[in-house]
Parts: C-alpha cells; sequence; structure tokens
C-alpha cells in the first residue's frame, strides 16, 4: 500500500480528527482547580491547548533561545539560525503536517514553541558538558573530590524542569501544563540513553513523578526497567518530533553555505550523489518510492547552485518534500490500522479519559528515511566535524567547565536568586532525611536559618558558608584521620560487625577491606559507597536491615546535599544564554 485514492485520503482525514487528534479539556492538567480570569474569557476563543502555547511563549525561558546557539555563534551574523529561529521553523513545519492530517494545531504548536526551551549555551557542546558533570563522567580536573552519577544531563529532561519547576505563574512553581504538551516535549528526543546508561532520573526534573508514570513507563531505580514509550502518545507530538529533524537537515546546510564550509557548486553534485545512492539502497517498490523519484526530477532542473536564489527555491522544495511524505506516510500508516480493525488496540484511554496513542504512526516513508539519514551523516561528516564548529563547540565546552568550577568552588559568585533556590532545596533534603541531623550538629549547620532577610533582601549566613561547603562537597570525610577511621569504623560495624558483607551486599569489592586505612582508601571506599547507594531509591533504603539502614541513610542524605549543589549550578548555567555566560566567564577570569 503505497498510495491512497482522493477519497480514502479524506476518510482517513476525518478518521484521524475524530480518533487521533487531542481534544482539549482543563481535566489535562496534573494540577486542578486554577484560577479564572476576570476579564470577559466569555468574549475570547481560547482552549487548554493555545493557553499551554501563550504560556511558554510569554517565559523568560523562551525568550533567552535568542541568544542561544543552535550550531553557529550568532557572533557570526544576523542569519545564522539560533535556538528561537530553528523553534519557529520546526513549529511552522509541525503546523503545516498536523493542518494536512487534521490534527489539533493549538497542541501542535504549544509542543514546537516548547520542545528546546531548556536547551543549554552553545548547543550540543554545552549539553554535552553538563551531562557529563552530572554522569560524574567530569570531576573538572579533580575539583569534585567524589565523582557520583546523578543520571546526568538532557536538555528535553531539562526544559520540563524548567516549565514544572523554575518558571513561575500567579507566584506558584511551573506552568501547569496540560499532559499532552508536557509529554510532547519531553519526547522529542528520546528519553532512552544507550544499552549502558539506559535513562535518566526524570524523577530529579519534574514537580510529581506519579504523573508521568504511564507517559515515561519506567523506573530509574530497577536495573531492568525500561521506558514503555519511546516516543509521543499523542500524533500531534510526534509530529513534532519529525519537523524537529526536518529543520535541522535543511537548516545546517543553509547555515554550512554561509560560513563558507560547504559552497553552492559541490553542493549540487553532493545532493544529487546522496539521491543515487539513496535510489541503488532501495527497489521500486518501496514505500515512497514513486514521489522520491518525482523529487529527484524536479532536482535535476536547477542543474546547479550557481547563485543564492537557486539554492533558496531548493530548500523550499527540500522541506515540501518531506513535509508531503511524512503526511503520506501517516495516512497510509493509519489507512492499514482501519482496515485491520485495529484502531481500538492503538488508542488507549485511562480514568481520566485520557487519548493515548500507543504506537509510532508519524514517520518518513521507507525512502524518506533513508533520504533524512543520508542528509543528517552528510551533515556530521562535513559539518558538525569541520573545523569552525569544533573551533566553537571547544571554546563554549571550556568556558561552561571554568563556570561551573568557580561556582562549585565558591556559590557566592552566584546570584542572590540562585542561593535563595539552593536554601530551599537543601532544607527539603534536611526533612527528608532527618538522620542528617547529626552530621549538620557536628558542624554547627543550621539550614533553616542559612538565607536571612535582612532590610527586606535576602543574604546568606556567611558564619554558615565554609561548613556547609565542606557538607556539600562531601569533604567532610578527608578532614583528618580521625575523622576517617571514627566513620569506616562505624561503617565497618553497621552490618553484623563485618564491613565485608556491607560491601557485598552494596557489590563493591571487598579487596578494598584487605588495604591499610589511608586517604587515598578512604576515598575511594566512599566514592564507591556514595555511587552505590545513590542507585538506591529512599524507599529501597527503609527496607534494609536496621543497622544497614542507619548508614546507608545518612550517605544517601549526604550525596543529596551534593547533588542539590551541583544541580544548582547545572540549573545556572543552563540557563544562561551564549552571551551571557560569555560575559560571566570574562568578569569571574579576566583581570
Amino acid at each position: 500500500m503505497n498510495k491512497l485514492e482522493k477519497e480514502e485520503i479524506e476518510n482517513i482525514k476525518n478518521i484521524i480528527k475524530e480518533k487521533f487528534a487531542q481534544e482539549p479539556s482543563s481535566k489535562d492538567r496534573f494540577f486542578l482547580g486554577e484560577k479564572e480570569s476576570h476579564l470577559g474569557e466569555k468574549y475570547i476563543d481560547r482552549n487548554e491547548f493555545s493557553r499551554d502555547r501563550d504560556r511558554i511563549l510569554y517565559t523568560k525561558a523562551f525568550r533567552r533561545l535568542q541568544h542561544k546557539a543552535q550550531v553557529y555563534s550568532n557572533k557570526k551574523g544576523d542569519h545564522f539560525r539560533t535556538r528561537l529561529t530553528h523553534t519557529l521553523e520546526v513549529n511552522q513545519i509541525a503546523k503545516s503536517i498536523s493542518k494536512n492530517l487534521g490534527l489539533n494545531i493549538d497542541l501542535t504548536e504549544a509542543i514546537a514553541l516548547g520542545h528546546d526551551i531548556g536547551h543549554t549555551p552553545f548547543g550540543h557542546a554545552g549539553e554535552e558538558v553538563l551531562d557529563n558533570i552530572m554522569k560524574g563522567k567530569d570531576d573538572l580536573g579533580g575539583k569534585l573530590e567524589y565523582s557520583i552519577d546523578y543520571g546526568g544531563f538532557k536538555h528535553n529532561m531539562n526544559s520540563i524542569k524548567i516549565l514544572e519547576l523554575l518558571e513561575e505563574k500567579n507566584g506558584e512553581k511551573g506552568l501547569n501544563l496540560t499532559w499532552q504538551t508536557l509529554d510532547g516535549i519531553l519526547k522529542h528526543t528520546s528519553i532512552r540513553k544507550d544499552k549502558k546508561d539506559k535513562k535518566w532520573d526524570l524523577k530529579r526534573f519534574v514537580k510529581d513523578y506519579s504523573n508521568y508514570e504511564y507517559l515515561a513507563g519506567y523506573n530509574y531505580f530497577e536495573e531492568n526497567s525500561y521506558p514503555n514509550f519511546n516516543f509521543p502518545l499523542t500524533l500531534e507530538g510526534q509530529v513534532v518530533t519529525i519537523a524537529d529533524e526536518i529543520a535541522q537537515r535543511e537548516h545546517d546546510i543553509d547555515d554550512s553555505l554561509r560560513d563558507k564550509e560547504l559552497n553552492f557548486t559541490k553542493l549540487f553534485d553532493d545532493i544529487n550523489r546522496l539521491i543515487e545512492e539513496v535510489l541503488e539502497d532501495v527497489s521500486p517498490s518501496s514505500n515512497g518510492y514513486d514521489y522520491f523519484v518525482r523529487f529527484k526530477e524536479v532536482f535535476l532542473n536547477f542543474e546547479s547552485f550557481d547563485d543564492e536564489s537557486k539554492w533558496e527555491e531548493f530548500c523550499s522544495l527540500l522541506i515540501s518534500y518531506f513535509i508531503i511524505d511524512v503526511t503520506k506516510n501517516t495516512m497510509i500508516n493509519i489507512f492499514k490500522i482501519k482496515n485491520n480493525n485495529n484502531i481500538n488496540n492503538v488508542i488507549c484511554s485511562d480514568e481520566f479519559n485520557r487519548r493515548f496513542i500507543t504506537e509510532k504512526l508519524v514517520d518518513f516513508s521507507e525512502v524518506g528515511q533513508k533520504f533524512n539519514d543520508s542528509i543528517e551523516e552528510f551533515i556530521e561528516r562535513r559539518i558538525i566535524n569541520s573545523f569552525n564548529v569544533n573551533r566553537f563547540d571547544g571554546k563554549g565546552k571550556y568556558i561552561l567547565r571554568q563556570l561551573f568550577k568557580a561556582y562549585y568552588e565558591n556559590p557566592l559568585q552566584m546570584p542572590r536568586s540562585q542561593l535563595k533556590i539552593l536554601s530551599d532545596n537543601l532544607k527539603v533534603v534536611r526533612h527528608e532525611y532527618p538522620d542528617m541531623k547529626d552530621s549538620l550538629d557536628e558542624y554547627s549547620i543550621n539550614i533553616e536559618e542559612l538565607f536571612k532577610m535582612i532590610d527586606n533582601e535576602y543574604y546568606f549566613d556567611l558564619n554558615n558558608i565554609d561548613p556547609l561547603l565542606k557538607i556539600l562537597k562531601l569533604r567532610i570525610f578527608i578532614d583528618n584521620n580521625h575523622t576517617n577511621e571514627k566513620r569506616v569504623s562505624n561503617a565497618k560495624n553497621s552490618s553484623s560487625n563485618n564491613f565485608e558483607d556491607t560491601l557485598k551486599f552494596l557489590k563493591i569489592y571487598p579487596e578494598y577491606y584487605q588495604k591499610i586505612f589511608g586517604n587515598g582508601f578512604i576515598k575511594q571506599i566512599l566514592k564507591d559507597l556514595f555511587n552505590k547507594t545513590n542507585r538506591f531509591s529512599l524507599e529501597e533504603i527503609k527496607k534494609l536491615d536496621e543497622n544497614l539502614q542507619d548508614v546507608m541513610l545518612i550517605i544517601k542524605g549526604l550525596t543529596e546535599f551534593h547533588y542539590i549543589y551541583l544541580s544548582t549550578i547545572c540549573d545556572f548555567i543552563a540557563q544562561m544564554t551564549d552571551d551571557y555566560a560569555f560575559k560571566e566567564y570574562h568578569e569571574l577570569y579576566s583581570i
């Protein structure tokens, strides 16, 4: 089935509108009971999805996208894409596909506008820096005494955190968006990692993980738990995911031409070669073959890209090709489901009557997918690995690592707003882990008094800063040998007076037990303890043997303090624009 007749197309559109398109409802928000406007809502034609769109559009995080790089620095010229212009292009492509299919345009736009709102400065290079730090792969040249895997950093997770926790509405945390919008933003890129890492700890990025249990479908702490759905559970969300790919394919090449990494004359031959390679790799019976052949015929009419106007015309052709390819293939997928009487198995609902689409239906055709992959590989080889892009990425990585080092060494170099966030989150951990009280009392730290109001302004209690940093940086274990031996001795006696049992339980090599006590040994064993304990949820720890539970609760509490410290710095850096990061770097390090 590679073609649909006109009557079948209209029939499929009607089915999509009736069965697949999302219908807005106030019940789709996780937190009900919002205050209603008193300014004549009855005269305004808005629904829950258009409210989502507007809430995202007016955030500070959305405005910052204007000065965040896509691939190239905006310093190179006015016409290079930024995260904002990329977002607007994704939005336009996604709305075109949704309109073709008869889906909800307002929801599509809300997801598209929010999909990259959590991106870091300096594009994916910045994301890589923060991910390596939060996964314990980068100790910042020894600044971090203990490298602990806290689940990493990913821009889609950070987008959800911004919309659920960091942005505010009516003085409360979060914008309270519909589940459809949040699901589409979360899954516009994978929530799965590679086979080794597997997944991110979503609980750290959302207000209430129970809201995502069906949407995400995995338990971070369970070794064999995987996401049930690594794609959006609405067709509108699936449309944005593929629109994101289409936009990237076209504008990455376009920007590289402006940067002189590619040239117009040779690019025509390059694209012609990609087209021929795709046709050699598929057969006339492949889904999407006929339409791709038509695309090739129109392409050859250009004969060359000897001026910018021809190239711009081709860009329009390329985007149109992918939009139509996705539209046709999606309709064919739904037609097959209809003919197999399988619609009710694909569309599921829960007790709240939420409509979940549990199969990935919005996709390229077989030929369209191969063409998209070929262009992506070409971009990776010729553009992403190019001299100018690597110079910019390298500079960005260096600056962000230096900023992280500076804030980690002295958090008072961050604005008071960040210190307030740090203080508030430490109080939450303090109450979740009452076993931490002795450790805090030992260093005379009063978490409740960290941030004080003086003359209507908040100030960090400087008397608390040095002892607090010893806790936050986990340096309390390497103050002196006496403390080391005392803490290790307590750990040795924590499980039937047999430290080896504790190590075995935590899957730590018992050979360490035979080594001579010393700072190196203690640091290594504590690093292992921190990482192993961090892989336990609080609920799991409370089910353990009482003696072992006591030790692990203290260690877990300390690692949570450490995580809060790192994540506060991480959030601050992630929200920066490229320009602000440059400015901060020069203010901190220039003489």
